[in-house]
């Protein structure tokens, strides 16, 4: 029998090829299984979240909302009871809780302003913000504001 496979070439390439090729496929099942349990397990660790991986990053910082900066906006300023508005100040950068002014006189924390964009047609409503924080910037002092309440997109959109 031995003679069959070392005497004649072709029968010991044959077996040959048949042994290559069961390994072949060993391993190739062998590679499917790993990565259809890889997939699972990825499946099983995914979270509920609907929050994209980079902003929950974000989040875990202080911040709600990713900031946008932009050019900055010319916005118009008042007191929450007051019927006259101030010029000057500007928006810097801006996000879904709130906006970040520029302005020439300070404001004490907490308190509640109107503001309103200069580009804002006749029939859009001022927003309401809180003033959360106010600090000497290069450019006057700026004032970190949160939205008293949540605005539609189109109110938002006009802040840059």
């Amino acid at each position: 029998m031995m003679n069959i496979f070392t005497g004649n070439p072709a029968m010991f390439l044959l077996v040959w090829l048949l042994i290559y090729a069961l390994l072949l496929f060993g391993m190739s099942i062998i590679h499917e299984r790993r990565q259809a349990r890889e997939l699972r397990e990825r499946r099983s660790q995914k979270s509920t979240s609907f929050i994209p991986q980079e902003l929950r990053r974000e989040r875990e910082g202080r911040r709600a909302w990713p900031r946008r900066e932009g050019n900055p906006t010319p916005v118009l300023l008042a007191d929450r009871n007051s019927r006259k508005w101030q010029t000057g100040a500007c928006v810097v950068n801006r996000s879904e809780g709130g906006l970040r002014l520029t302005f020439s006189h300070p404001y004490e924390t907490g308190r509640l302003l109107r503001v309103l964009s200069r580009y804002a047609p006749n029939d859009v409503l001022w927003a309401e913000v809180e003033v959360r924080n106010c600090r000497q910037g290069s450019q006057g002092y700026e004032l970190g504001c949160r939205f008293a309440y949540s605005h539609p997109l189109n109110v938002l959109l006009l802040f840059g």
